[in-house]
């Protein structure tokens, strides 16, 4: 099957070369596991549906392999990396047997997402009770039991990366690796192991039907070396509230009319929230800003207020040094992130409300702190009009909800 693919992503392309540029693409290697729609995870259940060739149920006590050569499967996918699923399996036989298995064998099963080594995986359980399903057996001469539950716990590996259709292995192999670090684990017919060999391939037929999707391992924020999510939990919370507070700033663009400006700050504040997911929101204040030309040439005459940066942001851990993704609110490049308002009557640029926009990054520091610094980069991302843009500054971030004076970081 042909399929449009592409390596898991944070955003939009703009992101993608920004963060190429300076050595961030590698995967995570710690945090959350989350299924990602358009390379951001998914923050709703979101159907899936798919057809694929079947499985192999092999019972090698009893010498016997069920085959069913036709799967339809239906289920969701939702956050916190979990999952449902009802496969419907048709067209099966018993190998070798005069066994008749009868039709169709529907498995309900739950799923959670697992990372273990290089791999993401999905350990599946019954959706309800001990069993996935009761098979029914009949025949002349056949010995298998007129009615056998499959049950217990089994384990597929996902397949990295996002696309339209999204691949899952199931193995005895993949199951024996995964049983090594779980227990209860393995499947039973009956009283007799079982392995299960096959693979499903469905795809998104929600609200996102036709967009690409997979899973990664997001980073996540944690309080006192617990992940946020449990301290929001224990606190009936759906955020944290943090304070920003910083020195001297600059917004610049090189480029402008062929000899740019600068805007300089001398002081930089703000507050947001920290939330699920490794998500969060932050409106930046600069104040004491003056114009200046790329030359370092103070523009008198001209004043430059109300300069705001307002903005979401998405965790992200490379190689264990973590950074912060800054977008528009909405979450779109194309939108403002940056605005401030020019007044004067011989000002270098047009007076009244300008905006930069697109996306940057901030780099923190690894383990926790009571204040988390995060420098801006000097990164491509940001453009005003048709210019590169830029913002650098160094703002810490602490606490100032119910975790206030707590350290506090990403992983």
């Amino acid at each position: 099957m042909t399929r449009k693919r592409r390596d898991t992503r944070i955003a939009g392309l703009c992101l993608l070369a920004l963060l190429s540029l300076i050595g961030l693409m590698a995967p995570a290697a710690q945090g959350a596991t989350r299924y990602l729609i358009n390379g951001t995870p998914v923050t709703a259940s979101e159907a899936v549906k798919g057809i694929s060739g079947g499985l192999l149920l092999l019972i090698p006590e009893l010498s016997t392999t069920l085959k069913c050569n036709l799967e339809t499967l239906e289920g969701t996918i939702s956050i916190e990396g979990k999952s449902d699923r009802t496969s419907t399996y048709t067209k099966c036989s018993v190998a070798g047997s005069t066994c008749e298995v009868a039709e169709p064998i529907v498995v309900k099963a739950k799923g959670e997402l697992l990372a273990h080594g290089a791999g993401i995986y999905e350990v599946l359980k019954p959706l309800e009770g001990e069993a996935f399903t009761l098979l029914k057996f009949k025949g002349a001469g056949c010995t298998l039991p007129g009615e056998v539950k499959m049950s217990g716990t089994f384990a597929a590996l996902v397949e990295s990366g996002e696309g339209t259709t999204h691949q899952t292995f199931f193995s005895p192999t993949i199951n024996e690796l995964i049983c090594k670090i779980i227990s209860p684990c393995g499947v039973k017919f009956g009283i007799n192991t079982a392995t299960i060999e096959g693979q499903s391939l469905p795809k998104l037929n929600g609200v996102n039907k036709g967009k690409l999707w997979g899973v990664a391992i997001m980073p996540e924020f944690t309080v006192g070396s617990k992940p946020l999510d449990v301290v929001l939990q224990e606190h009936k919370l759906t955020s944290e509230s943090v304070k920003a507070e910083g020195g001297t700033a600059t917004i610049s663009v090189p480029s402008y009319l062929g000899f740019g400006f600068v805007i300089a700050c001398n002081q930089s504040s703000g507050s947001g929230t920290l939330e699920k997911l490794g998500r969060g929101s932050a409106i930046f204040n600069f104040k004491e800003c003056v114009l200046t030309d790329g030359k370092g040439i103070i523009q008198k005459g001209c004043t430059v207020e109300s300069v705001k940066a307002e903005t979401s942001f998405l965790a992200n851990v490379s190689e264990g040094s973590p950074f912060l993704v800054f977008s528009p609110p909405s979450g779109e490049a194309k939108d403002s992130i940056i605005r401030f308002t020019v007044n004067g009557e011989s000002c270098l640029l047009l007076t009244g409300e300008r905006v930069i926009r697109g996306t940057t990054i901030g780099l923190a520091k690894e383990g926790e702190a009571i204040t988390q610094g995060v420098t801006f980069l000097k990164s491509a991302g940001l453009t005003y009009g048709v210019d590169s843009a830029y913002l650098e500054t160094t703002v810490g971030l602490s606490l100032s909800g119910v975790s206030a004076g707590m350290k506090w970081g990403m992983r």
